[in-house]
């Protein structure tokens, strides 16, 4: 959605994300891969942390209303705002419930956008239950 916003007299349109910079906050655009193995997607509740260099968003619950989120072989994104933690991203960190039939969970890979930078978390592995697994960010 587009949103007018006067500036110095002009006017310009931009994404409602933009024009809504909030104080001591960013805008976060997260991907997370589930792998296709067998058994690989999740019923469960799953949430996230971003970790910086100043600071660590709070649990963050990644849940896209009336979707089926975190199915084998899907990539799923979400956006929202959350503290500005500092510059850079530096790890993350995954956690999930026991709920649903399906409750085992195993992640390809994390992507991590916000203004002009991307930041990458491999992290190939199940995700243990009621435990944060933390991924540092992955260098090329």
């Amino acid at each position: 959605m587009m949103k007018p916003l006067l500036l110095l007299g002009l006017l310009v349109l931009c994404s409602a994300s933009q024009a809504d910079k909030r104080d001591n906050q960013e805008y976060y655009t997260v991907k997370i891969t589930t792998s296709d193995d067998y058994g690989a997607g999740t019923d469960a509740h799953v949430k996230i942390k971003l970790i910086g260099n100043k600071a660590t968003t709070p649990a963050i619950t990644l849940d896209n209303p009336n979707h089926d989120d975190f199915e084998a072989g899907s990539a799923d994104k979400f956006e929202f705002w959350a503290i500005d933690v500092g510059g850079h991203i530096n790890a993350v960190e995954l956690w999930r419930d026991t709920n649903g039939l399906m409750s085992g969970w195993k992640v390809e890979v994390v992507e991590v956008s916000w203004g002009n930078w991307v930041a990458y978390f491999w992290y190939y592995k199940w995700i243990d239950e009621y435990r944060w697994i933390r991924q540092d960010i992955s260098r090329g």
